[in-house]
């Protein structure tokens, strides 16, 4: 599931550059989380030009979503990273 509009809160833009020399610009983004019911919360997340936009993140509220969020990130250019260096 994904918010058709995403209010985005936080972003980074990181310049990816290749074992082979290339570059590709990357922006990690954080969206705004939102509450689905009245227990869960979502909160949307994209690395666009490496994965693009994820489905939003859900979490017992929204302070877990949003951490979640930026986990998932965090791990994601972790992967990019160990990668690249293969």
């Amino acid at each position: 599931m994904r918010t058709d509009t995403p209010k985005f809160i936080a972003s980074q833009s990181i310049l990816w550059l290749h074992a082979d020399g290339t570059e590709t610009m990357i922006d990690a983004r954080i969206g705004e989380p939102y509450q689905v019911d009245t227990r869960t919360w979502a909160c949307p997340a994209a690395l666009e030009g490496f994965d693009g936009r994820y489905p939003d993140i859900f979490g017992d509220g929204s302070m877990q979503a949003l951490s979640l969020a930026m986990r998932l990130i965090a791990t994601r250019l972790g992967h990019m990273l160990e990668n690249n260096a293969q």
